[in-house]
């Protein structure tokens, strides 16, 4: 710790939140039905979806989130979904 700047250790800590904070504030996150997903691809002349495929007990989880209009859209499949040729699909490590 330093001496002369005891909350320093806690800038980063703090500044990283606020900074957290500001985006989340601006950016909203809706959750819709794999068919309304998919009509929102099809709304888009090109599209880059991220999916993460998660692994459960005796089941596997498929989760897309694609930008649309100033919105992150979120769907959740326990099928993959069949993308239109439009769409380009980068895999996500996690997706919250």
């Amino acid at each position: 710790m330093n001496p002369a700047n005891p909350t320093a250790p806690y800038s980063a800590a703090v500044a990283s939140h606020a900074a957290h904070a500001a985006h989340a504030a601006t950016v909203a996150q809706v959750t819709v039905k794999p068919e309304v997903f998919l009509d929102i691809l099809n709304r888009l002349e090109s599209a880059l979806v991220f999916a993460h495929e998660s692994n459960l007990i005796f089941k596997r989880h498929y989760t897309y989130v694609v930008l649309f209009s100033g919105f992150v859209v979120k769907a959740n499949q326990w099928e993959p979904l069949e993308m239109p040729p439009h769409v380009e699909v980068l895999p996500a490590k996690s997706i919250r």
